[in-house]
């Protein structure tokens, strides 16, 4: 941004250029028309909405790459060459290494956000724009006006009377059905199974999610970690 200039690493590889640039200039344009960075701003305490809004932004962006992709295969301007490394430079192995709640942050933006896109019109997402990991991962949940189910606010009472002295709060936030999906066993897609539907991302333990808090407490070297939740119904409850 300080130079105004769009920069592309170099240890891309250089057939996928065009690509790569249909994604990102696809974020430029989404930023000036909806101002993305002040959206992710304002969202920064509820890791679950902001989760939703890069399933949002990224979803978007892959999708407007894709268009890219079938235009120029049928018009056959994209060569063999540039089709092939378009699916180069993904290390599968180091992707599959990172533990599955980090995996789920940072692939599942770009898989679920398509999948969340393809039920719905961008331009509407963006005027009200989705809440929770919930509506991304259960679109019905997002663009069916019967059964949408908005996140409801969780807060968790000052611990100190248990605790003691000497706590202190120091990280707080929402982890949603995604993040405690993969806490109660729901299956984490690898690098080679990311376009694959038979891996759903969630599971009865985490769906029926209505809200949840979580706030992280340290006493020296000691930590605790509190977490209150909601749920749609009390067998949801029972099955977290």
């Amino acid at each position: 941004p300080g130079t105004k200039s769009f920069y592309l690493l170099d240890d891309m590889p250089k057939e996928a250029t065009a690509l790569l640039a249909a994604h990102e200039m696809t974020h430029a344009l989404e930023d000036q028309r909806y101002d993305l960075d002040g959206r992710i701003a304002k969202l920064i305490d509820d890791d679950d909405a902001s989760f939703a809004l890069s399933a949002l932004i990224e979803g978007s962006a892959t999708k407007a790459a894709a268009t890219y992709v079938e235009n120029g295969i049928a018009a056959k301007t994209l060569t063999q060459d540039q089709l092939g490394a378009m699916g180069a430079g993904v290390e599968s192995d180091r992707l599959d290494a990172m533990p599955a709640v980090m995996r789920r942050q940072l692939l599942g933006p770009y898989v679920l956000g398509v999948t969340f896109l393809a039920r719905g019109d961008v331009d509407a997402a963006w005027a009200h724009p989705p809440r929770s990991s919930e509506q991304i991962l259960h679109p019905d949940k997002y663009w069916n006006p019967k059964v949408r189910d908005e996140p409801k606010p969780v807060s968790i009472p000052n611990p100190s009377r248990s605790l003691g002295d000497g706590w202190t709060r120091a990280g707080f936030g929402v982890l949603g059905e995604l993040t405690l999906g993969s806490l109660v066993g729901a299956a984490t897609p690898t690098a080679s199974e990311l376009a694959s539907s038979r891996v759903a991302w969630t599971n009865p333990a985490a769906s029926g999610w209505g809200g949840d808090r979580f706030e992280l407490w340290t006493s020296g070297d000691a930590s605790v970690v509190l977490l209150a939740t909601v749920w749609d119904t009390a067998k949801d409850a029972a099955e977290f």
